[in-house]
């Protein structure tokens, strides 16, 4: 079977240095791969004995689409579905999701006033021009000279010109300026439309106008004529991107960060003085994932100064009890957070390679967390790839275990849970019996997921069995909404729910499912039972949404808001400001659709679950080709193609545990001192060989080994 993305048992072997180091690693390689995979392999089994039972979770693993989508809504609507189940429960969904569109629309909204949403939404990502500004704003502020900034902004802006003869998602020709400027557009689309198109004809011009000029009063002087220009257009356009990144990150360190926190949160509070309302912040550094212990050390630190700093900083915790919180990602922690390495993060055997000095990532974490516990400050483990959501459960329950003996009675653990994977059900299920083994509350932040086309791309490459995701936006809505329903109904002794959503028919389904809990909004409908929860947005985005959702007489009224702030300097801002444009400029985003005023309010609020059952009769999407016909199916006619060969099967071990337990068996049963068989051949006499084949010969071998059998 084809292994792929599998590391090598060194870890981090390859950045010692030494010759001794070398050698002594060298003669290591000989005698401990198979025994280290095996010790890994009885550390699975081994750890499973003092955690919660893994069967339901690993059952939705490969499971149908369909299957899992029939189960979801079979909790929405047993599990507190008597919310939603009905006309009248349905009307008053719809009612309270359209008048938060409804504010949102509305003159005086943030969203219609914002500079940099009007920019966004004005060049779409479904145009070429939006594809460009979202190419500029990932590379242009990690240009440090400015000779190197002015070519990218002349091939970008130049490339507008290029594509408008060519056939763009809109269907219209490529402009800045064409259908951008007019006396009903806001100011800065006008300014930001003109600004683009100026610089467009000064960059792009310059061979024709030096060659023009040139003949009349010297190349020299003409280019002179054309360079008084580019640090103008250059100073504008990087402005502009600047500004772009400042809307999606709360500042460049986290005392910055804190000070623009305590400002907003003031704010927040004066919008409705008749209202108690609480807010507070959930810091992320940015960052992605470490490359070398070096790096891993490096993030502990800068996450260690954030809790602490935030921790000291008495006014982001003194509103309500809504204390603020700092998220980690665990990828960033350990260079080796890989399924291969199981044993070794969790603590079962020492790592191979340069080790960490705070010893194993279970270790590393709970260091972080109890400077958390002792600062008063809550601590989130965030989302990682699917391929890894069995080794972050394995972790965070691992970290719990020893914080229930070290800081008992702490609640302030939490992770983010993506219910876009399938298995998302399941796994809070399976985190609310963590809770309840170690006496705890998990604080969960429940998101939608950011990953999805690396997630369906990764599945597709590896010819994997089917998606750990789902191919339908309304699917993973309606496992969202069972996931409420769960939080709210059957997890409420074990988990403190944060709903993290732009979407105004989400937050009316979690006011539905809180009311049949006999929780009501606070000044409307007497005094219901306390409820433990809060909603969450992202710095920058939804700020609309939650101030009409949580104001007064909005369906939350007085309900907690937490905003996710990132924090760090724009040469660290790359993926993450990247993600934020994509769902701010792509047409299908529900934030995109809020803020166009063209897509009626009905459509924006109706009920996916609805869609899903008798739309899509809970199948996956047609147009989407499965893993493992990745190379035999015609998106056009939505059927397997004829003649065409059939994806290789292959194995991304962090997926499948019990296929990551048969391949270390296997690897400890092998002898890796045995003297190894001198080839029959080697690859040069067979490339010599190759050569001497005819071409069409080579395409009949080619073709004939596609189309076989697997690699073995």
């Amino acid at each position: 079977m084809l292994m792929r993305h599998f590391p090598s048992p060194l870890g981090g072997a390859l950045e010692m240095q030494t010759v001794t180091t070398a050698r002594r690693l060298s003669s290591a390689w000989a005698r401990s791969p198979g025994v280290a995979l095996g010790r890994a392999a009885a550390a699975w089994r081994g750890e499973e004995a003092g955690a919660p039972d893994k069967t339901a979770l690993r059952a939705r693993l490969w499971a149908d689409e369909a299957e899992t989508s029939r189960a979801n809504m079979f909790t929405l609507k047993t599990t507190g579905g008597i919310a939603l189940s009905g006309k009248s429960a349905e009307e008053r969904v719809q009612l309270d999701a359209s008048a938060l569109v409804i504010a949102c629309r509305a003159p005086g909204a943030r969203g219609a006033t914002s500079p940099v949403q009007a920019l966004l939404h004005e060049y779409s990502l479904s145009s070429h021009e939006g594809v460009t500004l979202l190419g500029l704003a990932e590379a242009l502020l990690r240009i440090n000279s400015a000779e190197g900034r002015s070519r990218l902004i002349a091939d970008k802006l130049a490339a507008v010109r290029a594509g408008g003869n060519g056939v763009v998602g809109n269907g219209k020709a490529a402009s800045w300026t064409a259908g951008h400027i007019g006396l009903e557009k806001p100011l800065v689309v006008n300014a930001a439309a003109t600004a683009l198109a100026t610089g467009e004809a000064v960059v792009g011009a310059r061979a024709n106008l030096t060659s023009h000029l040139g003949m009349t009063i010297g190349t020299p002087f003409a280019e002179l004529v054309l360079r008084l220009g580019e640090p103008a257009i250059r100073v504008v356009v990087t402005a502009l991107m600047r500004k772009l990144g400042d809307e999606f990150v709360l500042g460049e360190t986290i005392e910055r960060a804190i000070r623009r926190g305590n400002a907003d949160a003031v704010t927040h509070a004066s919008t409705s003085p008749s209202l108690p309302r609480q807010m507070s912040f959930s810091f992320d550094m940015l960052g992605e994932a470490a490359r070398t212990q070096k790096d891993a050390d490096a993030y502990w630190e800068s996450y260690a100064h954030a809790i602490k700093t935030v921790g000291a900083s008495a006014a982001l915790g003194s509103s309500g009890e809504l204390k603020p919180g700092v998220s980690v990602k665990l990828s960033a922690l350990d260079p080796r957070f890989e399924p291969s390495h199981r044993a070794a993060l969790l603590g079962h055997v020492q790592p191979l390679g340069v080790a960490g000095v705070r010893g194993s990532l279970v270790d590393s974490v709970s260091q972080l967390a109890a400077l958390a516990a002792d600062a008063g400050v809550d601590l989130t483990i965030d989302a990682e790839e699917a391929s890894r959501l069995e080794l972050q459960l394995d972790i965070i329950s691992a970290v719990s275990s020893k914080l229930s003996r070290s800081h008992p009675g702490w609640d302030g653990l939490g992770m983010a849970v993506q219910t876009y994977q399938r298995r998302a059900s399941a796994v809070v299920d399976w985190l609310a019996d963590v809770a309840r083994r170690d006496s705890r509350k998990f604080k969960m932040r429940l998101v939608k997921g950011a990953y999805w086309d690396s997630e369906m791309k990764v599945a597709q490459g590896l010819g994997l069995p089917t998606f750990p995701v789902y191919t339908r936006k309304e699917a993973t809505d309606v496992c969202y909404h069972a996931c409420i329903a769960k939080v709210l109904h059957e997890h409420a002794d074990a988990i403190t729910p944060a709903f993290a959503t732009h979407n105004a028919r989400t937050l009316s389904v979690v006011a539905a499912l809180a009311r049949a809990r006999g929780w009501s909004p606070l000044g409307q409908e007497g005094e219901g039972v306390p409820l433990d929860f809060e909603i969450q947005r992202l710095h920058g985005m939804g700020q609309d949404l939650h101030d009409a959702a949580t104001g007064v007489g909005g369906c939350l009224a007085g309900v907690p808001v937490r905003i996710y702030a990132p924090v760090g300097n724009h040469d660290q801002l790359l993926a993450y400001l990247v993600r934020r444009l994509l769902e701010n400029g792509a047409n299908s985003s529900f934030v995109n659709a809020l803020a166009d005023k063209k897509v009626d309010v009905a459509q924006l609020v109706a009920d996916p679950a609805l869609v899903l059952e008798h739309v899509h009769n809970f199948t996956s999407h047609p147009k989407i080709a499965p893993p493992r016909e990745l190379f035999s199916f015609d998106p056009v006619k939505n059927v397997k193609a004829h003649g065409l060969r059939k994806n290789s099967e292959g194995y991304e071990l962090g997926y499948d545990i019990t296929a990551m337990e048969k391949f270390a068996e296997g690897m400890a049963a092998v002898d890796f001192t045995a003297p190894r068989k001198t080839p029959a051949t080697t690859p040069l006499a067979v490339l010599s060989a190759w050569r001497s084949v005819v071409p069409t010969s080579r395409a009949a071998a080619l073709a004939r080994g596609g189309s076989g059998a697997e690699i073995q």
